[in-house]
């Protein structure tokens, strides 16, 4: 099996054939915020009220921080590999395929589910104050970022 590569510029006249508001409105709602700005509930963490913007070329969520291309938005949201997602956003777009027609288009297997710990340890810290409040958790994952104590 031979690899193949896409060229870097080939990606991104990709994207840029691509309306970002256009592919994000097949898969959630979204609201007129301003001129060329759209808004929606964001789909990777949970909110009442709308924190995700969805702009030409790309995506921000305000509350969580994702922010990515179409490429990226279609290997998360609509979990496909990085050839799929390629395969798919250039048949969106009505271009050739860009590496050929052997892809694999299928959705992966997300494997980040959380998973709880059972039975809890006996040394756990409680997550409860005594006041009802919660206590403060470090995030190893969000180490030197501004949340890294949540």
């Amino acid at each position: 099996m031979t690899r193949r590569s896409i060229p870097a510029d080939r990606l991104a006249a990709l994207g840029s054939r691509v309306s970002m508001p256009s592919l994000v409105a097949e898969d959630l709602p979204l609201q007129r915020a301003g001129r060329g700005e759209y808004l929606g509930l964001c789909p990777f963490h949970s909110e009442r009220t709308p924190s995700f913007r969805v702009y030409r070329d790309h995506g921000h969520c305000y509350g969580c921080g994702w922010h990515g291309d179409p490429l990226r938005w279609l290997m998360e949201y609509r979990r496909l590999g990085f050839l799929g997602a390629v395969h798919c956003l250039s048949s969106w777009a009505g271009c050739n395929d860009p590496v050929g027609g052997d892809l694999d288009a299928e959705p992966r297997q997300y494997e980040g589910e959380w998973q709880p710990v059972q039975p809890v340890p006996p040394d756990a810290p409680e997550l409860l104050t005594q006041a009802g409040l919660t206590v403060r958790v470090f995030n190893p994952k969000r180490a030197g970022e501004r949340w890294e104590w949540s």
